[in-house]
């Protein structure tokens, strides 16, 4: 059996050499679903799962300058900030389908997004130094939400606070969810050229654009340090995922991560694909757990063998957090596949297209949580690679490789 290797070198105009390895300690078990999307000079945003090493430079093209973002379980949230000219937050599926660029519309300079289990909030520049907030599902917006003395960058909604960075009065700021008790020098040490923040349940940290630092804090706000300093061009963006902390370097177009206890660090996971701002996949609570693919399917990295027009049984199981069988027909949502390359088994996830399961077999349910679609694979398939892709109605998605003949 072959087995992909992953390698990042594309036939394209860049003048950096890509580079993608997994982080060591992310999580006891890598979930496919486990992804960091970033923005980048090239008015696109990027994506990359950290587990199994599949790498989208071009996610979502043909933006006006997206520079903040934000993800919830549905949908990924930008700032148009368009060289200046912004008044837009943007949204897209967690597929990259289904773009809207004025998704809210009426902000100025938006540069910063947040999204909470309530509302999304972003932030609008000079010359009005405002938060913004909205409904989820972007009504309601209220664009001067909070309105500062400074312009901020940043913001970020944890717990009971509204949090953000202050960039040209070196601070961070942080008021009341409901808007209130607003305090924008909060942290004044160790804040130089404060742009993104990201917490864990004991810390605050954020990144220093002058300095190319990262400071910390405590989580109330005392003990500001300058936590980390690897000589950073420009760091901008900022995300924490298990152990491991990540950062996007404005200046130097790349992406990085340390572990939390500074045991290691690599500078240049991503290099050459810009990294402005960037934000991971938020931990969710997972409706089921997952058990396959079963034969005839190896996983991955396996690299299964195929005729092309041949039916194949995908078969999985279902439980839930307590160990028994997920029987509702409704826990599945689609089965797509995406042409790959043959070398490196990356694909452009937009290619993803549904497919039929054999005559009127459809979803099966067999019993004891076991599951079983029979799809039906095309006949154009022939000569090419694929990638399978089961999605589940809890968001997370299962992955198999094919070699079609």
């Amino acid at each position: 059996m072959k087995k992909p290797k992953v390698s990042l070198s594309f036939f394209l105009l860049v003048f950096f050499v890509p580079l993608f390895l997994s982080v060591p300690g992310l999580s006891q078990e890598p979930e496919p679903s486990d992804y960091l999307y970033w923005t980048n000079h090239s008015n696109v945003i990027g994506k990359a799962c950290l587990d199994l090493g599949e790498f989208y430079p071009f996610f979502i093209q043909e933006l006006p300058g997206p520079v903040g973002i934000a993800i919830n379980e549905k949908y990924i949230y930008w700032a148009n900030f368009s060289y200046y000219l912004g008044t837009t937050i943007g949204r897209a599926n967690l597929d990259g389908t289904g773009t809207k660029l004025d998704f809210i519309s009426g902000c100025s300079r938006p540069w910063g997004v947040a999204v909470d289990d309530t509302y999304i909030y972003w932030t609008n520049i000079e010359p009005y130094n405002q938060i913004g907030r909205a409904n989820l599902d972007g009504t309601n917006a209220n664009q001067s939400f909070i309105q500062l003395g400074w312009p901020a960058r940043g913001v970020i909604s944890r717990g009971d606070y509204i949090y953000w960075t202050n960039y040209s009065g070196n601070s961070i700021g942080r008021a009341n969810l409901d808007g209130s008790d607003v305090n924008e020098f909060w942290i004044i040490s160790c804040t130089h050229n404060p742009h993104c923040i990201a917490f864990t349940e004991s810390h605050i940290y954020w990144t220093n654009y002058d300095t190319g630092s990262i400071g910390r804090a405590n989580i109330d706000g005392t003990g500001a340090e300058f936590w980390l300093d690897l000589g950073l061009t420009q760091p901008v963006g900022i995300a924490i995922k298990g152990d491991s902390l990540f950062w996007g370097e404005h200046g130097a177009g790349n992406i990085g991560w340390a572990k939390l206890d500074k045991s290691s660090f690599n500078k240049y996971w991503i290099t050459g694909y810009g990294g402005t701002c960037i934000a991971i996949t938020p931990e969710r609570s997972k409706r089921y757990t997952f058990e396959g693919f079963f034969s005839p399917i190896d996983n991955i990295p396996t690299v299964n063998k195929a005729n092309a027009g041949q039916t194949i049984p995908v078969k999985w199981r279902l439980t839930d957090k307590n160990g028994l069988p997920i029987s509702d027909p409704a826990s599945f949502s689609s089965i797509k596949s995406s042409p790959v390359n043959c070398a490196t088994y990356v694909g452009d996830p937009i290619n993803y297209v549904d497919e039929p399961a054999a005559g009127s077999s459809g979803l099966q349910y067999l019993g004891d949580g076991w599951w079983q679609y029979n799809w039906k694979t095309s006949k154009a398939y022939k000569g090419q690679c694929r990638t399978m892709k089961l999605t589940l109605d809890d968001h997370s998605e299962h992955t198999a490789s094919f070699s079609f003949k």
